[in-house]
């Protein structure tokens, strides 16, 4: 940490801030795209059973599709919080709220 002008820099938090956010971009990424997919499977499943091969499974098929589709489907952290961009904006949030916090207790002696 540095002073300068009154004005506090934190060089080690600055460059290491690219390397954390860059892969929780990418995992929440993958997870919103798993979500979307899982969101797609009722109605594909739907569609599966007018297959005139698959007419001995259709209603089987059918109800799969109704319980998939009544279903909420999201991918959690061990169900401490849902994996997805808005995870990471609340992240961003309260990372800046308690930075703002800090520096004001830094600054104001």
């Amino acid at each position: 940490m540095e002073w300068q002008e009154n004005v506090l820099i934190f060089p080690e938090i600055l460059s290491f801030t690219p390397v954390t956010i860059f892969p929780l971009i990418l995992l929440s990424q993958a997870c919103e795209g798993c979500v979307i997919t899982a969101r797609k499977t009722s109605t594909i499943l739907h569609s599966i059973s007018h297959f005139k091969p698959l007419r001995n499974y259709a209603t089987d098929i059918r109800l799969l599709s109704l319980q998939i589709s009544h279903e909420s489907f999201f991918i959690s952290a061990n169900g401490f919080c849902n994996v997805g961009f808005k995870a990471i904006g609340l992240m961003i949030k309260t990372c800046t709220l308690y930075s703002i916090i800090i520096i004001q207790f830094k600054v104001n002696p």
